[in-house]
């Protein structure tokens, strides 16, 4: 391996490794090249290796896709008096690399708020690594979540620092109205949005989950007893359900709500039947219903189910497209 060069890979079960490369120079400046090609086994060995930060594991998730299910390895080419905050840089970056890459948005900026100093040691390499989701993983922590927390505030205020000139555009900071702005921006780029659901604490889909995983665990217990691996029936089970989010210009407490339906997962999978199981908050539905008045629906997928910190552990985060120019 080239001196100086540091590559990063994610370590997956059931799929191909990914791999990102940095440099630092001989002042210590961290540079980052991106993804890269696969790396031989041959041109990895010997090389000093530090596994990822345990502040990141699919072990917090009641549903992680397996494309997310990754361990992280940092392997240096050479061994120096490397400083603190570059190993906690390295140590913690893989995860918001792989969140970005499967366009999670809204994960990679949770994983920002987690660990928000360590990010900021290499601010520019990180705003950088950012860039592609910072409209999309705005608009979910202006107006699509309940934080209202210093770091919170401090996420908000990098994601504007990303958006850069563009941020005047988007939200219509001289025309006085953020909401139709945004709605024009939408109809021009579209976006891929993650969002966590209100309300689902309350709903059926929530019990219906529970169940689920407590069958689960008892049958992992029996596996372990066993000395047996507990395939993930779960997580392929939950990637494939239908799930719907839908307008609700009916609902007598907010017409412009956007109400989230996923397949019961008590049916056959041939089954068509869906549970109501929470609410895009109502200011983001409301800019985007307003964006979108003729389109009523939208096809989402359910990406994870729970999670640790500024998510409640049986929280429901579904993902949407909305694509240029719909509706």
């Amino acid at each position: 391996m080239e001196k100086n060069k540091i590559i990063l890979r994610a370590c997956f079960e059931e799929s191909e490794n990914i791999y990102w490369q940095f440099g630092l120079d001989c002042c210590g400046v961290l540079s980052f090249f991106g993804e890269v090609n696969p790396v031989s086994e041959n041109e990895l060995d010997g090389q000093m290796c530090l596994v990822g930060s345990p502040f990141f594991t699919p072990s917090w998730y009641g549903y992680l896709p397996e494309n997310l299910s990754a361990s992280f390895e940092i392997y240096f080419s050479e061994t120096k008096d490397y400083s603190a905050k570059l190993i906690g840089y390295l140590t913690h970056i893989g995860p918001i690399l792989l969140a970005m890459k499967r366009k999670d948005y809204f994960l990679a900026t949770q994983l920002l708020a987690r660990r928000f100093e360590t990010y900021l040691a290499f601010s520019e390499i990180t705003k950088y690594i950012l860039k592609e989701g910072a409209f999309s993983a705005y608009l979910t922590w202006k107006y699509g979540i309940f934080e209202d927390s210093s770091y919170s505030n401090k996420v908000v205020g990098f994601l504007t620092e990303i958006l850069g000139s563009d941020y005047q555009k988007i939200f219509g900071l001289h025309s006085g109205c953020a909401e139709s702005s945004i709605g024009k921006f939408l109809h021009q780029e579209g976006t891929i949005l993650s969002f966590p659901l209100v309300g689902a604490d309350y709903q059926e889909f929530i019990s219906v989950y529970d169940s689920l995983k407590k069958c689960e665990e008892i049958e992992l217990e029996k596996a372990l007893v066993r000395g047996q691996v507990m395939p993930n029936r779960r997580g392929k089970f939950f990637e494939n359900l239908n799930v719907k989010v839908q307008a609700e210009p009916y609902n007598i407490h907010d017409p412009n709500a956007l109400g989230v339906y996923i397949q019961d997962p008590r049916t056959p999978k041939s089954s068509k039947a869906l549970l109501k199981a929470g609410y895009m908050r109502a200011t983001l539905a409301s800019i985007i219903r307003q964006a979108y008045c003729n389109n009523f629906s939208f096809t989402g997928k359910l990406i994870r189910i729970g999670g640790t910190g500024y998510n409640a552990k049986r929280s429901l985060i579904v993902q949407i497209e909305i694509p240029k120019d719909c509706g």
